[in-house]
C-alpha cells in the first residue's frame, strides 16, 4: 500500500432530490510497496519493490441520498472512472544469496513503458452536515483498476565494472485505492 494524496473538485447535477450525477477531476496517488519472488541467474530471490503511479482521474458517478434534508444526510455513490498518469516510478532492492556469493541487485527507473491510461470502477459512502450555510462532506471511496497492470520487476546486477541488465516477468498488479476524502459542497 502507498500512501498519497487524492484532490480534487467536482459538480454534482440533481435529477431528482435523492438522485444525482457527478463529475470530477482529481489527482490521486497511488501504488504500492511489496515483497515479490523472482528467480535471478535461476536462484530464487526476495525483491523490495516501490511502484509510484499518480494519475489525473476523471470519475462520472451515480449519486444516491439514503437520507435527505436532515441534519445528517448519508448517501452512496458509483461509477467509473478514465485515469490518466502523469507521474510513475519504480524502485526495486535486493540480494541475490546463492549460499556463497551475496550479490546486490537494484533498480530505480520510470515505468514509461506501462499504459499511460487506468479505467477503473469507483464506489463508496458519505455523510455530508450543514456548515456555515455549506455542506462538510466526509466519505470513504474504493478505486478498482478494471485491467491488470504489467509491472516490472528487472533489476540491475554489478559484474565487474559494468551493471548487468536482468530482465524478469512483469508482475501483473491492479491499481486499487482506498481513499477517505473530505470536501465542501457548495
Amino acid at each position: 500500500m502507498r500512501r498519497g494524496v487524492a484532490a480534487g473538485v467536482f459538480i454534482n447535477l440533481p435529477v431528482t432530490p435523492r438522485f444525482s450525477l457527478q463529475q470530477e477531476i482529481l489527482y490521486v496517488q497511488k501504488g504500492s510497496r511489496q515483497d515479490i519472488g523472482v528467480d535471478i541467474f535461476d536462484i530464487p530471490t526476495v525483491l523490495n519493490v516501490t511502484y509510484d503511479l499518480d494519475y489525473l482521474e476523471i470519475p462520472v458517478l451515480l449519486r444516491y441520498h439514503w437520507t435527505y434534508g436532515r441534519k445528517v444526510n448519508v448517501y452512496s455513490l458509483a461509477g467509473f472512472a478514465f485515469g490518466l498518469k502523469v507521474n510513475d516510478g519504480y524502485r526495486l532492492s535486493g540480494v541475490v544469496d546463492d549460499g556463497v556469493d551475496r550479490v546486490p541487485v537494484t533498480a530505480d527507473s520510470d515505468i514509461s513503458e506501462l499504459d499511460i491510461f487506468d479505467f477503473a470502477f469507483t464506489y463508496g459512502l458519505g455523510v455530508e452536515v450543514p456548515w456555515h450555510g455549506r455542506w462538510l462532506l466526509i466519505e470513504y471511496r474504493f478505486d478498482l483498476s478494471l485491467e491488470a497492470l504489467p509491472l516490472p520487476t528487472y533489476a540491475y546486477v554489478p559484474f565487474g565494472d559494468e551493471q548487468l541488465l536482468v530482465d524478469n516477468e512483469p508482475v501483473p498488479l491492479r491499481n486499487q485505492a482506498h481513499m477517505l476524502m473530505v470536501g465542501i459542497r457548495f
